[in-house]
């Protein structure tokens, strides 16, 4: 397994340093954005990424700067990177599944339908938004009734948003990108 858990916080980081536009506005600019066309290679390790295999000295990078690079494409590529992190660990707990996974998602990303988008592109499979607003609250009162023998509501997650074939195929190149650089920083 592994944690990400930086995902919102490089989001403000990028929101804060490179003073992009007011939500609705990055919204839309975003949307217009759903490919990884933007040179750009990031290691969102500017706070610690942790899992067994993930070297926790590994310094954030941003690779490909150019003087035309924008705020956006930085944006952008940042969270691409948080997004293929999860790839990463979905890919290696996928090898040990027998059946098709099916991703939910909660928290802060649902705020952005771009987002839940490029997300399903990187998973290069559908993503669903739970509609909880506590989910890890609702997991542990699950957990909870199972124990005490209660019966479970029925989960009901939001419509499923699929990914683009032709972007699922360039976040997967791009996710090989990241993993080679990943691996020249950390010697390996």
């Amino acid at each position: 397994g592994g944690a990400v858990s930086n995902a919102g916080n490089l989001r403000e980081w990028c929101l804060r340093n490179l003073r992009l536009p007011a939500r609705d506005a990055l919204e839309q600019a975003m949307k217009q954005r759903r490919e990884p066309r933007h040179g750009l290679t990031v290691l969102p390790f500017w706070t610690v990424e942790r899992a067994p295999t993930w070297n926790e000295q590994t310094p954030g990078v941003i690779s490909g700067l150019r003087q035309n690079t924008s705020a956006l494409d930085i944006l952008q590529a940042t969270q691409e990177a948080t997004f293929q992190r999860i790839a990463m660990i979905a890919e290696a707990l996928e090898k040990q599944w027998a059946d098709t996974p099916r991703y939910v998602v909660s928290g802060g990303v649902q705020n952005s339908p771009s987002a839940m988008n490029r997300l399903a592109d990187v998973l290069g499979s559908p993503v669903l938004a739970n509609p909880e607003k506590e989910a890890s609250l609702r997991g542990a009162a699950i957990f909870a009734m199972e124990k005490l023998g209660l019966p479970i509501p029925e989960f009901r997650p939001g419509r499923a948003l699929r990914p683009l074939r032709k972007n699922a195929r360039l976040y997967r190149e791009q996710r090989e990108g990241q993993a080679e650089l990943e691996r020249l920083l950390d010697g390996r």
